[in-house]
């Protein structure tokens, strides 16, 4: 079954990732590169259709 996840930045949905059956092994995507002035955000996390789990998630600089 198709699982599918919206991630937001202050309200604004920015990316969506779908996984398809994976047998609950680990699903490894990199999804995309933002580029954000320095301050605070707010990063949510929108389960569209239940079932995906995100164990881990890793946010790194990216230098030009």
């Amino acid at each position: 079954a198709q699982q599918v996840c919206q991630m937001s930045l202050n309200d604004v949905t920015f990316i969506t990732f779908q996984i398809n059956g994976n047998g609950g092994r680990w699903v490894l995507q990199k999804l995309a590169r933002v580029n954000l002035e320095p301050g605070c955000y707010d990063l949510e996390l929108k389960f569209i259709k239940p079932g995906m789990q995100i164990d881990y998630m890793e946010l790194e600089k990216w230098d030009k």
